[in-house]
């Protein structure tokens, strides 16, 4: 009798569903559903090599994400979309400058919405330094994009 054991099955199953936020796209989950069957066929000893129960289980994780991810993302759509925001929401908001600012790199950190986020300079020579605050012109991606605000401006996050 060669293969693994049965709990080893049932941990990786437990695994992977647990995982399946911190990887979202509805593929790990099934692979996690995947080795709870295999869990449950070991136990019974219906496949006893190794090589017998990695085949169960991609086969069958495989299956069920050809059968059900679609089925699953119907039901549960915000699993898979992210709902995207407007940007001109953000515009023109204050942000507290965390690390030094410039337009030549997005090494600079703001404090947004409870958060610090990348952010940039809109002009290339601008400079706005840690403890000021910046407006927000724009967003590249994950980065912010901003200007320098007047000084004594408050904070509006």
């Amino acid at each position: 009798m060669g293969g693994f054991s049965y709990t080893v099955w049932l941990v990786l199953g437990l695994a992977l569903i647990i995982l399946e936020p911190l990887v979202p796209g509805l593929v790990v989950i099934f692979l996690g559903f995947g080795a709870l069957l295999t869990a449950a066929v070991v136990y019974f000893d219906l496949i006893p090599g190794m090589a017998g129960q990695i085949f169960f289980w991609l086969i069958t994780s495989g299956v069920m994400i050809g059968l059900l991810r679609e089925q699953v993302r119907k039901i549960f759509p915000s699993l898979e979309k992210s709902e995207g925001s407007d940007e001109t929401e953000y515009l023109d908001r204050e942000v507290e400058v965390i690390n030094l600012v410039d337009g030549k790199s997005d090494r600079g950190r703001v404090r947004f919405m409870g958060t610090t986020w990348k952010a940039r300079c809109q002009s290339p020579e601008e400079q706005i330094p840690a403890g000021s605050y910046a407006k927000i012109a724009g967003r590249d991606n994950l980065t912010l994009i901003v200007y320098g605000a007047p000084q004594g401006a408050s904070k509006e996050n």
